[in-house]
Order: C-alpha cells, then sequence, then structure tokens
C-alpha cells in the first residue's frame, strides 16, 4: 500500500527533439521517485515521439501520440491520463535544476496537504540564466498569494491537487494563446490553501522564434479575451477572492500593454476603447510596473504611454 502522495508529471511534447532528453531526465534524476511522468506526443514531425518512446520503457512513465492540438488540447490529454493526487506541468523544453526538488515537495504535501504549492524559476537563454524569479512571501491563502505577487500567469510553476481541476472542470482552452491565463483564473477562484517553495528548481528556456517570441494581432485578440473571460469568472467569486484578483487582473493588464506594442501602431488603435475600460485596474497594482503604465496612462493618455513601454522593452530585449 502507498502512504505517500502520488504526483503526475504532465509533459506536452511537439518538434523539441534537441530538448526532451534534458527535460525527461531532469524528473528521471529526482531523489523522490514516487511519480509517474506522462509524455503526451502532439503529432511531432521530428524524432521526439521516438524518443518519447524509448523513455517509455520505464514503467513510471506513460507516453501516448495523438494528432497535433497545440499545448492546451495536450496538457488536456496529459490530465485525463493522470492519477495522481497532485499534478505538475512541465513544458518538454524546460527542465528542472534540482535533483531534489520532488522531495521538498513531497514534504511540503505532507506537512501542509495544501491545494496549491507555487515555486521559482530561472529563466535560461544560451545555457546562461537572465534572470530569476523566486517568491519568498510565507502565503497560506490563495487571496495572500496573489495581494504578494507570487502566482504568476503560468501552470507550471504550481503543483496542483488532481481533484480541485477535476472536480470543477478546469482545463485549458484550445486554440488560443496565453492559455494559462484563464487557467490561473479558474485555480484561484477554486483554491482555498497554498505555500511557497522560496525556490528557484524550474529552468525556463528562451527560445528565439518560440510562440512566446512572437506576437501577432490573432495573439492580441487572444489575450484582450482572455482578459474578458478572467472579468466574468471574477463576477462569481465572494467578495474577499474579487477583492485580491483585482492584483492578479493587474499584472495581466499590464501584460496586454507591453504584448500590444508588438504589433502594427495602426492596429492597436481597436484596442484603445478597451484599454480606457480597464485602465483603472491598475490601481491595484503590487509592482512598480503597473504604478509606472497606471500613472503614465493617466497623465499622457495610451499612445505616450505605448511608445513609452516600447522603447523600455525594445532596450531591454
Amino acid at each position: 500500500m502507498i502512504l505517500e502522495p502520488l504526483i503526475s508529471i504532465i509533459i506536452p511534447a511537439y518538434n523539441v527533439e534537441t530538448y526532451i532528453d534534458q527535460c525527461i531526465t531532469s524528473v528521471l534524476n529526482q531523489t523522490y521517485k514516487n511519480y509517474e511522468i506522462i509524455l503526451v506526443d502532439d503529432g511531432a514531425t521530428d524524432n521526439t515521439g521516438s524518443i518519447c518512446d524509448m523513455y517509455g520503457k520505464n514503467e513510471n512513465i506513460k507516453v501516448i501520440h495523438k494528432k497535433n492540438g497545440g499545448l492546451s488540447d495536450a496538457r488536456n490529454v496529459g490530465l485525463e491520463l493522470a492519477g495522481g493526487k497532485y499534478v505538475m506541468f512541465l513544458d518538454s523544453d524546460d527542465y528542472w535544476n534540482d535533483t531534489y526538488f520532488l522531495k521538498k515537495i513531497h514534504e511540503q504535501i505532507l506537512s501542509k496537504d495544501v491545494d496549491l504549492i507555487v515555486f521559482g524559476y530561472n529563466k535560461i537563454l544560451n545555457q546562461k540564466i537572465i534572470d530569476t524569479r523566486i517568491p519568498t512571501c510565507n502565503a497560506t491563502d490563495i487571496c495572500d498569494l496573489v495581494r504578494k505577487d507570487a502566482f504568476d500567469i503560468c501552470a507550471w510553476d504550481k503543483v496542483i491537487k488532481r481533484s480541485l481541476l477535476t472536480n470543477n472542470e478546469i482545463s485549458f482552452r484550445k486554440n488560443v494563446y496565453s492559455e494559462d491565463m484563464e487557467w490561473c483564473s479558474k485555480v484561484f477562484s477554486t483554491a482555498k490553501s497554498c505555500c511557497v517553495l522560496s525556490e528557484a528548481p524550474y529552468s525556463y528556456r528562451q527560445r528565439e522564434g518560440s510562440i512566446t517570441k512572437t506576437l501577432s494581432n490573432k495573439n492580441i485578440q487572444d489575450v484582450r479575451d482572455n482578459y474578458k473571460r478572467c472579468i466574468e469568472i471574477q463576477k462569481s467569486m465572494n467578495e474577499d477572492y474579487q477583492i485580491a484578483f483585482n492584483y492578479f487582473l493587474a499584472k495581466n493588464f499590464s501584460m496586454f500593454l507591453i504584448a500590444i506594442t508588438q504589433i502594427d501602431k495602426h492596429e492597436r488603435k481597436k484596442y484603445y476603447s478597451f484599454i480606457n475600460q480597464n485602465k483603472y485596474i491598475l490601481r491595484y497594482y503590487s509592482r512598480n510596473r503597473e504604478k509606472m503604465i497606471y500613472i503614465c496612462l493617466l497623465c499622457f493618455g495610451i499612445s505616450f504611454t505605448e511608445s513609452l513601454i516600447g522603447w523600455i522593452y525594445k532596450r531591454r530585449g
């Protein structure tokens, strides 16, 4: 009889033959072994599927090959196969950099039995760390976690009770950009207890030409529509959750304003009404970025704020 909680690690994979070995090995090298890996080959056209099959000989690895349906679809399929009490997502071009990572997660689960655990990450470019994000607060409830800026808009920096996802029918919307935004909103609205691992065991690889580097008009529309869906989700929350959720919305809205600078100036104008209707949310800033953007919008208007944001982020790039 297994007394310890089982963790399911879902790894969607599409055309990542260069990276997937490091990804899978970073899990297999963990000192804690009571986990399963679910490899979802999302219709890869390179050797990704063959590599998955090779690792599938391991008794705690499940492999599924499916027609290409995108990251959201692959994650959803993986979740359907998951049998663990807790679920984690690991993108196939990323990897874990700490062999004791799952052991630390397991210790948190045993001592606290929370709905959600969050942890930090390193951004990696050409095998070098270019940025580090570590949540440092001691939040134990989800509202406090969001207010203290420790609830990021991604799925792979979280450990979630599988029952929370399945009982509330929380899945990823297919065929949209920035699908994690709505998913995280639903997780927030249903989770209660949480804890923080103030370390950066996740290595988030930055790749030239990846989907996160190139934004189209369709991408921007998706972000706007995701934001609108998040507002609808907020309406179903109790008052405490609604207030805390404003901090999450502020972060999302500032990201939208940053993203919009990457499309043609004439295309941006179609979003001006949306920006004016929602700029108030930036009052709930937890970082200087939101404060700066809010002041610029109030004092100088949308056009100037866009130009300033675009200039700042081009210099950083």
